[in-house]
């Protein structure tokens, strides 16, 4: 299937109402810079004779994070419901404890995955999630996600 290419008759904003799968503004944008600077290459070293990304992009009308939906103490309430979560003694504790530790911290699921007992930290009598990547299979989105997450005074019995 061809990429579509933005003309009057059809903006990138029709274009993007009428698939089925998204991503968000952000990632379109990359995407399209990237096929930008692949194309003025191609231009460059005459394979095609314009770009016809360059100057496509779609405008935010507003910050990314208002994008994000945010759970309802409604939709929190049928998450945690007891017939929907994994039991404390399950075979598969992950299933318990992972939505749990997501719910309390706001850590990304795998940066969660990821740590270690020595990444539960004491920092001034408090206790901590060391969120860090120390070890070989431990990734962080940026160098500035590494961060101390205080655990939630009710803690996780």
């Amino acid at each position: 299937m061809p990429l579509p290419v933005s003309h009057p008759r059809c903006p990138q904003e029709e274009i993007i109402a009428q698939t089925k799968t998204t991503v968000s503004v952000t990632t379109f944008n990359n995407y399209v810079k990237n096929l930008t600077t692949f194309f003025s290459y191609a231009v460059r070293e005459g394979y095609c004779d314009r770009n016809q990304f360059d100057g496509m992009r779609v405008r935010q009308r507003r910050k990314v994070s208002e994008e994000r939906s945010i759970f309802t103490p409604g939709d929190l309430a049928r998450l945690f419901a007891s017939d929907n979560c994994a039991r404390k003694d399950s075979p598969r504790p992950h299933q318990y404890w992972l939505p749990l530790v997501g719910l309390y911290t706001g850590a990304r699921l795998n940066e969660l995955c990821q740590l270690y007992l020595d990444d539960i930290v004491v920092v001034n009598g408090l206790d901590c999630i060391h969120i860090r990547a120390t070890r070989e299979d431990q990734k962080l989105k940026t160098v500035s996600s590494e961060r101390l997450v205080p655990i939630h005074s009710r803690g996780f019995h």
